[in-house]
């Protein structure tokens, strides 16, 4: 089994709205999710994380929206005093930094009206913060295999995700879009820069950031001795120091095209890209505004135009 837990990082009108109102409604399913804010190396962002809201057998928790994880994961603490799922637990062959992992299977897992019947969640035993009625506990993370042969459309102004089998005609002219992959559940998109094209993993779990990568390629794109920004991040209780260089070409994603943004990395690569399918990790932040197609049924990804 390989899993990818990795971050948490608490701690990385145009067409539109008629887009949700034409056609067949029904075929859409929808849940709204919430910004987290944190302070990271003493400056406040408050697009830091995507909460939502979930039911998982009808019991509800907040996990954070993280299609960089590519399975979906709840953190045993939470679930000590829900003797419903907490006895439901398999015990797994594997751990994660000296935790067992176990899963719990045949879930009914609800996020607004899109409801996934059968579900299977990987847990982290004895991790995590117990349930507390007096205060908002992160639980687990919604990964990437919740959305599998799906089309996730992601209104980030309305704070809203829709999900649907098919996209009728006058839905996909709404979009600009390009062709992607999908591997080990994560949707990789094409993204050139000074001509090269590199192949990134869309996640969600990394809000903040633009993109990120290993040094080597960071260093493609400016001289990463002349560090501008460097921020102390939280992946899963593990800090990180993430360095970021102002980069000195244009990121194209297909028509979209963005100047004077920050590409971030590790020294010692810390999530492993050298030896990834993918050359680095885009963020939330160049979309912050706009609403983008995440088509993992169809192999494209698409930003509204």
């Amino acid at each position: 089994m390989q899993m990818n837990c990795k971050k948490t990082i608490p701690i990385f009108l145009i067409l539109l709205f008629p887009l949700f109102t034409f056609g067949q409604k029904e075929h859409w399913r929808q849940f709204p999710f919430e910004w987290e804010g944190d302070s990271l190396s003493g400056k406040y962002f408050d697009k830091v994380a995507i909460s939502v809201k979930v039911n998982v057998d009808h019991h509800p928790f907040y996990f954070q929206l993280d299609l960089g994880a590519n399975y979906s994961i709840i953190y045993g603490n939470c679930i000590k005093d829900i003797p419903s799922l907490y006895q439901q637990r398999i015990s797994l062959n594997d751990q994660f930094r000296d935790h067992q992992l176990f899963q719990l299977k045949d879930l009914k897992f609800k996020l607004g009206d899109y409801v996934a019947e059968n579900f299977k969640l990987f847990g982290i035993a004895d991790y995590g913060s117990f349930l507390d009625a007096h205060e908002k506990i992160q639980c687990g993370s919604v990964g990437a295999d919740l959305f599998q042969n799906k089309i996730m459309i992601i209104d980030f102004p309305d704070k809203t995700v829709y999900v649907t089998d098919s996209l009728n005609k006058q839905e996909v002219s709404a979009f600009d879009f390009i062709p992607a992959s999908v591997k080990n559940h994560f949707l990789i998109i094409p993204v050139t820069i000074n001509g090269k094209v590199y192949q990134l993993m869309y996640d969600t779990g990394s809000s903040i950031f633009t993109m990120v990568t290993t040094k080597e390629i960071a260093g493609e794109f400016a001289d990463t001795a002349r560090i501008t920004d460097e921020l102390n991040v939280t992946n899963l209780g593990d800090t990180l120091k993430v360095k970021g260089i102002k980069c000195a070409y244009t990121i194209a994603i297909g028509k979209e095209k963005s100047n004077n943004q920050m590409i971030w990395f590790t020294e010692n690569d810390y999530f492993s890209l050298n030896q990834k399918p993918y050359d680095g990790i885009i963020g939330n932040a160049l979309f912050f505004n706009r609403k983008i197609c995440l088509d993992f049924k169809n192999k494209r990804f698409g930003i509204a135009r």
